[in-house]
């Protein structure tokens, strides 16, 4: 009864003497509300500490809101609360913090009704800020997650910790530890070959004067004692994955235990692998998994059948291209006692060049969904782009994506949508990378398009389905470009807009798109390729009329060209150019407007004229390619006039301008 009554005593003691020593962490003052995202701070623990209570700041306070509070620890939950009405919360039982591990802290106003985009957070100072734990110095970070963590839904969303800017406010309370807590780490690589030593380290703590006077470490959680050191080292010699177990004992604590889940992991492997083009038809996989695996399974198709076996396949394509786009592909690599399969869409290509991909912010659904910039192909023989290396922001699954083309540039032709034209269309898969180092995605694009030689805006947009827009990675610019490629330069004119809408106006500026592009040039593939790359002007109707390719100029084939949209009686000239930067002695592109056309552009010479009779709206053209290698990669040009009467002084509207190769 005596022992009870004394352990009783000291209990009390030692909670009145943590709750004598608690104190607040010391955060910068509010500066603003920020209505979007989940958002708070992150520290690296240079002392250990309990967290005891969080309290969410009334600066961002908004009617009905409720708060939201959640403790991460080394990227595990550690505390979640939400839809409380007061301000105050006890975090019960306190969250211990050991020293080294990473914190993460949010705590914000939600509205009513939650979702994506609806915390309420009060802003302090540009993060990194000065601060103290417990009178020990500490850093505090930017973090966040990108959703309201008041909503279910949060989970599937990125986090971020750990970076510059603005710090979500959350006052944070804590008490110095007391009492005895086994801790396990390691001053050595837990993870590899076999054998494979590992270096314990002890990461307990006692309030004990005395110390630890015990160590029992179980270094396969298996019940038998394996140590008695402090910091023990081990030698693991069978495939596995070991929980160790660590029980501490001191003089007035008593004893306590702890075993870390999966500590030790030995011939672990992680699949990987590169794909590389040995001629227009043939690719080249090559296993560059890690550690080096002992043997591999291939399933292009991901059909459960086993396509290859071996460490470095060769794969046919189905057609000649120097893109390579599978759907789905399965690749598995073993290493003795484990195996890990990496599966997923496969896109490569011969070229590539990706522009701006710092991050740091990206045009949510709620605020935006495209962003609006600036090329210039500097290749002579122009490229045929095949995909886009896209970026999507902290987004995970499919996504659709559709790119516009204008010539010259973007400027002054946001949110006209009669000044683009639809050059290409995809679909890629986001990996939810966090959105300050956005995962580039090869999007391979239903039919490859062609840019020749010259200088366009480009607008992207990215869906996930059913009109729903997903997000568009960007850097807040005009940062480091222009960005120059071998083949071409990304942002020319440093100057890049968010949109809210598919070929909207500029919401956002200036904003750098993250991504860049797949490519082939004809000189290497040999690939008939076909793009517009000029804008044509609207009839009466108020509707352009497109040019779209129906089949490509391969040597010795049919060349296709439908001519849509015309008006009634549907005639129309369709004009064949061997130039598209002079006609007569004129430069190209020539204003129209001179000849009573306003608002259309001449983009081609005129060299051969063609009648062309629509059935319904559409007419068609064809040309019989030459059966003559020697004429492999001669580039052309097409636009058709449309006989219009009441479209203008001149009565033809234009078609955007398309650019066409000849290929083998």
């Amino acid at each position: 009864m005596f022992k009870q009554l004394t352990c009783s005593i000291a209990a009390l003691a030692a909670i009145a003497s943590s709750s004598l020593a608690q104190s607040t962490i010391a955060i910068p003052p509010h500066g603003s509300v920020y209505n979007g995202f989940s958002r708070g701070f992150s520290t690296i623990a240079a002392t250990d500490f309990f967290i005891n209570q969080l309290e969410v700041p009334i600066d961002a306070f908004q009617p009905t809101d409720t708060a939201s509070f959640m403790i991460e620890v080394n990227g595990a939950l550690a505390f979640y609360n939400v839809g409380g009405t007061a301000a105050v919360m006890p975090v019960t039982p306190p969250v211990q913090i050991a020293t080294g591990d990473v914190v993460m802290i949010i705590g914000h106003w939600s509205g009513a009704v939650t979702g994506n985009f609806t915390a309420h957070n009060s802003y302090g100072s540009t993060a990194p800020f000065a601060t103290t734990i417990l009178g020990v110095a500490h850093t505090l970070d930017r973090a966040g997650w990108q959703y309201d963590i008041g909503d279910p839904g949060y989970t599937g969303a990125a986090s971020f910790n750990g970076i510059a800017g603005s710090i979500g406010r959350c006052i944070v309370t804590v008490n110095p530890p007391s009492g005895i807590f086994a801790g396990i780490s390691a001053t050595s690589s837990t993870s590899g070959a076999t054998p494979l030593t590992v270096d314990f380290a002890d990461a307990s703590f006692t309030d004990d004067p005395a110390g630890i006077q015990l160590y029992e470490w179980d270094f396969e959680n298996d019940g038998v004692i394996d140590s008695n050191l402090q910091n023990p080292s081990h030698t693991y010699t069978v495939c596995g994955a070991y929980d160790v177990s660590l029980t501490v004992t001191d003089t007035i604590n008593g004893s306590n235990s702890v075993t870390n889940v999966g500590f030790v992991n030995t011939d672990q492997i992680v699949a990987s692998f590169t794909v590389g083009v040995l001629a227009p038809q043939i690719w080249q996989f090559t296993d560059t998994s890690t550690p080096p695996a002992t043997a591999w399974a291939w399933d292009f198709d991901n059909d459960g059948v086993i396509d290859d076996t071996t460490q470095n396949p060769v794969y046919v394509a189905a057609t000649a291209s120097s893109c390579l786009s599978l759907p789905d592909v399965a690749f598995t690599a073993t290493l003795a006692c484990n195996s890990n399969t990496l599966t997923g869409p496969v896109f490569a290509a011969a070229s590539s060049f990706i522009g701006a991909q710092s991050g740091g912010n990206g045009t949510a659904s709620a605020n935006g969904v495209g962003c609006y910039f600036d090329i210039e192909i500097t290749n002579a023989e122009g490229i045929n782009i095949c995909g886009i290396g896209a970026m999507p922001y902290a987004f995970s699954g499919p996504f659709g994506c559709e790119i516009y083309i204008t010539d010259g540039t973007h400027v002054g032709k946001e949110g006209n949508t009669a000044a683009w034209s639809l050059a290409g269309s995809g679909v890629g898969t986001g990996v939810g990378a966090a959105f300050t180092a956005p995962a580039v995605c090869g999007v391979g694009l239903g039919q490859p398009f062609f840019l020749p030689a010259g200088s366009y805006g480009v607008a992207v947009y990215y869906e996930i389905g059913g009109g729903t827009t997903t997000n568009v990675a960007y850097t807040n610019g005009p940062a480091a470009a222009p960005y120059v490629g071998a083949d071409m330069i990304i942002h020319p004119n440093g100057v890049g807009c968010g949109s809210t809408s598919t070929l909207g106006p500029c919401a956002f500026q200036p904003r750098l798109w993250n991504g860049g592009f797949y490519y082939e040039v004809c000189s290497t593939a040999q690939n008939a390729a076909s793009g517009v790359y000029g804008i044509g002007c609207a009839g009466t109707a108020g509707v352009v009329p497109g040019l779209d390719a129906a089949s490509m100029p391969v040597s010795g084939g049919v060349y296709s060209l439908d001519v849509t949209n015309m008006p009634a009686p549907g005639i129309g000239l369709m004009m064949f150019g061997a130039n598209k930067t002079v006609f007569n002695g004129l430069p190209l592109p020539l204003d129209l407007g001179i000849v009573g056309a306003a608002g259309c552009n001449l983009h081609q010479s005129a060299d051969v004229l063609a009648t062309v009779v629509a059935v319904g709206s559409t007419a068609n053209w064809t040309f019989n390619v030459p059966t003559n290698p020697a004429l492999a990669c001669i580039e052309f040009y097409n636009q058709a006039a449309v006989l219009d009467a009441t479209a203008n002084a001149l009565g033809f509207s234009f078609s955007n301008a398309r650019a066409g190769v000849v290929g083998n």
